[in-house]
């Protein structure tokens, strides 16, 4: 049997074996990619959030540990870990951080694999999961978030989000309430380690709604095993953010003006993504200063005309489409944010495109 023959739909004759090698095999490029990472030395931040972190001390202290950056606090107790094994060297604290890449990319390749068997059942997934997880491995967009221990908070978010993704579709195929439960769980881990893990019912949800196949009935009764546990976690922890950064001082006007900065922040990173020359670790940023500006309300003009677009191809066509690529950003310095899940998301929709351009694929049930 041709290799040809196994990219157009015929299931090769150890699919599990070879699907996991595949899976290796973007792994092994996720550290390929970030060895020479291995010997960067403690960096702006890093003198922060460890050389001058006296919570690293003493890591029987876990109170103070999940105190001491109490809206990271998994982060924290992380770099506790490292300081332990490691005591002060830089090596083993960029060694952790590109282990948790590599754990992202098979994580997304075998969730590429389920979206795929999802939407197109029967032909083979391997390879389209593996172009999707290779191409996310090696994207030097997120050099910052692997590469700088500062950005640990990135990966580590991204490898409890995506668990919380894989429980969840466990939940709504099998009706096991215990995934649904351990889903939330990972949920609350990867808002633990930051809190761009608000995206993930959104993310969810998308999935659930135009990837997964069947009725809207099902539907509904998914919404309330996983979607809807997932919406109140996420409410409540924004709403704590919120409070705790805003404040009565600050106001809800302080957060809108964010939201209209983050609009402009979202076409900064999506340029990155396309092409992803002018990186820098302090990104030059407009920032929204009166409901007025001209900028943001053209960067939110074309945030909407792009989800109308989606919306009415989705109208047009019911059959599933690439999963877009979401962009999250969260009240705050918005030059400073580092950009991971853009390519975790154009991956999967690299992947979703390739096998749906495959000849032979077959179409999905309607």
């Amino acid at each position: 049997m041709s290799k040809r023959q196994i990219g157009r739909g015929v299931p090769s004759r150890h699919p599990r074996r070879s699907g996991w090698l595949l899976a290796v095999a973007a792994a092994v490029l996720a550290c390929l990619a970030y060895l020479n990472a291995l010997d960067n030395p403690f960096v702006y931040d890093d003198h922060d959030t460890v050389l001058a972190n006296r919570s690293l001390v003493d890591l029987s202290n876990l109170r103070f540990i999940l105190v001491y950056t109490p809206f990271r606090p998994l982060v924290n107790a992380s770099y506790a870990l490292d300081r332990w094994i490691w005591d002060y060297r830089p090596f083993g604290y960029h060694l952790t951080s590109v282990a948790l890449h590599a754990l992202t990319v098979v994580l997304l390749y075998v969730w590429m694999r389920r979206i795929l068997d999802d939407t197109t059942p029967g032909a083979d997934a391997t390879l389209p999961a593996f172009a999707g997880a290779a191409l996310f491995a090696v994207h030097p967009i997120q050099t910052e978030a692997v590469g700088y221990v500062s950005g640990r908070s990135e990966v580590l978010s991204a490898v409890w989000f995506m668990t919380a993704l894989l429980l969840g579709r466990s939940a709504v195929t099998s009706g096991r309430r215990v995934s649904a439960v351990l889903g939330v769980v990972a949920g609350v881990l990867a808002l633990a380690s930051k809190e761009t893990a608000l995206a993930l019912p959104v993310v969810f949800l998308a999935y659930d709604w135009l990837l997964r196949p069947g009725t809207d009935e099902g539907r509904r009764r998914r919404l309330w095993l996983v979607a809807v546990p997932l919406l109140v976690l996420a409410a409540a922890a924004g709403g704590y953010r919120f409070l705790a950064m805003n404040g009565p001082s600050n106001g809800v006007m302080t957060a809108v003006l964010n939201a209209m900065t983050q609009s402009i922040v979202i076409w900064r990173y999506v340029g990155l993504i396309v092409w992803p020359f002018g990186q820098s670790i302090m990104h030059s940023v407009h920032r929204v200063t009166h409901l007025a500006d001209p900028f943001a309300w053209i960067a939110i003009a074309a945030l909407l005309l792009t989800c109308v677009i989606g919306f009415r191809l989705r109208r047009s066509d019911p059959r599933p489409k690439a999963p877009s690529a979401r962009r999250h950003r969260l009240a705050g310095r918005p030059g400073r944010q580092r950009e991971y899940w853009g390519p975790l998301s154009d991956g999967a929709a690299y992947s979703v495109i390739e096998r749906s351009a495959a000849p032979g694929a077959p179409g999905r049930r309607r």
